[in-house]
């Protein structure tokens, strides 16, 4: 839901007028070496395939070096990866790039993900937004944990929707709902087919447990018949 969380900020996140985009896609860029980068750069490489924003078919970077960053619209940061955010933010300064952060203070940054919350709530210090030239929309402060309106609404969308709760979303935004719950059980169903594989692995080494078991049965039956053979041949003799 991260990923979801930060493709709906995206769209409802207004760019100044007299801010020149020349590239042809939208360009997103993460930078960090944290598993819960990877997972969100991932899932961006998949949407590439079919979703657009702004019009424009999305472009997802992943940067190994601050030193890297340049030509995106958004940049998403985790703070596990102990990168030096006021140098992000130098590198950033003067390009209206919608910094999404997670594990850094709300003061430091424009949207912030709160690093506990696996269902993606997150927190718009729209003072910084403003100055580096964005606007976030109604919706954004809407479903927004924390803002300097004091907007306090902390129930995420999919709460809302397994409620009933009147949401208004556009086909578009359903059509992510879907792929999102799609992957997630695409991993269901990779993870349904690697037990199954465990469990018939294990199976079978129950089976060659057992066959060594009687085997071993077998074996302690011909030894006590031939022991029973050598003590009757003695009272013979």
């Amino acid at each position: 839901m991260k990923g979801y969380t930060i493709y709906k900020i995206a769209k409802h996140t207004d760019w100044s007028t007299d801010y020149a985009d020349t590239a042809l896609t939208f360009n997103i860029g993460f930078v960090g070496t944290d598993s819960t980068t990877q997972k969100i750069y991932n899932a961006f490489l998949f949407a590439e395939k079919f979703r657009k924003l702004k019009k424009k078919s999305l472009k997802t970077f992943y940067f190994e070096n601050i030193e890297d960053i340049r030509n995106v619209r958004v940049l998403y940061v985790n703070g596990k990866g102990k990168l030096d955010l006021s140098r992000i933010k130098s590198k950033i300064s003067g390009h209206s790039v919608l910094l999404c952060t997670e594990g850094y203070p709300f003061e430091e940054t424009m949207i912030n993900v709160v690093a506990e919350s696996k269902i993606g709530r997150f927190e718009v210090n729209q003072t910084n937004m403003r100055k580096a030239g964005l606007t976030p929309q109604g919706r954004v402060t809407l479903f927004s944990s924390r803002s300097e309106e004091n907007i306090t609404n902390t129930e995420d969308l999919m709460t809302m929707i397994r409620a009933g709760k009147d949401v208004e979303l556009d086909a578009q935004d359903l059509a992510v709902l879907v792929d999102e719950y799609k992957q997630m059980l695409d991993q269901i169903d990779q993870q349904k087919l690697e037990i199954a594989d465990q469990t018939a692995e294990l199976e079978e080494l129950v089976t060659l447990v057992e066959e060594k078991q009687n085997q071993i049965k077998l074996q302690q039956r011909d030894l006590f018949s031939k022991e029973a053979k050598i003590a009757m041949s003695k009272r013979d003799l």
